[in-house]
């Protein structure tokens, strides 16, 4: 089972919030300082919401963000040192941090919606894939395609473990309806660079101004994102 979490920084205006996260926190991601009230936006304030995330996740295996000790893949993306079988991956956007968790490997991209970037769809995306976002009949709903087309490939490349590249533009998601649109959860069509034959599948969320994908390798159970945040789940 692959499950999903989210945690809103804004959660961390709040003193106990604050202090009760900080407490949990691994060293390398405690602030030195205390910042409790400063910008969300902040590196000491993520590093808290990625903690919460990542130390939700890792509840279900048993563990604590606090005592595991995480390394970085070939291209970088983190991983438990000593537990291989565990797989996560996290993501962060204006006020969401996200974090996907499952025994396969797995990809997680959230997005701020921030208005339509015609220019980086041209330069990233496929011919296909660009064409229906400048087909849209308003900039507000291609800026909503251009977000599921960025999540659904970010998701995809985490969950390879390579950075955006040739995998990145050359995954195209193609329409599953007649009408031509994508539709809300299931496995998207695929065309994947290097012939790749695994099982990729993906789910969508829609978080009001934010988008969000999970894929995972294999596992065709992904959970419904659960916010998280407060000591009740401490």
């Amino acid at each position: 089972m692959v499950k999903a979490y989210l945690y809103d920084l804004n959660n961390l205006n709040s003193k106990e919030e604050y202090m009760y996260r900080n407490e949990r926190a691994s060293d390398k991601r405690r602030p030195a300082l205390c910042v409790y009230g400063k910008d969300i936006h902040s590196k000491a304030i993520v590093n808290l919401g990625v903690s919460a995330v990542l130390d939700e996740a890792l509840r279900e295996y048993g563990l604590r963000e606090k005592t595991v000790e995480i390394e970085c893949g070939k291209y970088g993306k983190p991983r438990l040192k000593e537990y291989k079988d565990i797989h996560f991956n996290i993501s962060h956007s204006g006020k969401y941090v996200m974090c996907a968790a499952a025994n396969v490997p797995v990809g997680a991209d959230v997005q701020e919606n921030l208005g339509s970037k015609n220019i980086i769809a041209k330069r990233f995306f496929s011919r296909e894939e660009y064409e229906r976002i400048i087909a849209c009949a308003d900039d507000n709903e291609a800026a909503k395609l251009f977000y599921r087309y960025w999540t659904l490939k970010e998701s995809y490349v985490k969950a390879l473990g390579v950075g955006i590249g040739d995998a990145f533009v050359n995954a195209v998601f193609v329409p599953d309806r007649e009408d031509g649109s994508l539709y809300d959860g299931g496995l998207k069509l695929l065309r994947s660079p290097d012939g790749d034959r695994r099982d990729f599948i993906f789910r969508e969320y829609d978080l009001c101004g934010y988008r969000a994908a999970v894929c995972s390798v294999g596992d065709k159970n992904i959970t419904d994102i659960k916010l998280i945040g407060g000591r009740q789940n401490g």
